[in-house]
């Protein structure tokens, strides 16, 4: 009797869709509102919890409609 080994297949590499923004995404955006805002610190914690919540709103709203996910 002959013992074969299977090797895993390999499939190509498949691009990452995520239903969550990036850290850096955040990060870019609450940027974007910092400059937007006259670039005042202090508000830091706001920046971020805002950018993450329009990136949020703007995931979600893509989510079932497959022609927006590359705009």
């Amino acid at each position: 009797m002959t013992v074969q080994t299977l090797k895993p297949r390999r499939s190509a590499p498949r691009a990452v869709v995520s239903d969550m923004p990036s850290h850096e995404e955040i990060a870019a955006r609450a940027y974007a509102l910092y400059e937007a805002r006259g670039a005042n610190q202090g508000d830091d914690f706001n920046d971020w919890l805002e950018a993450e919540h329009e990136l949020l709103q703007e995931y979600s709203a893509r989510v079932g409609d497959p022609s927006r996910a590359d705009n």
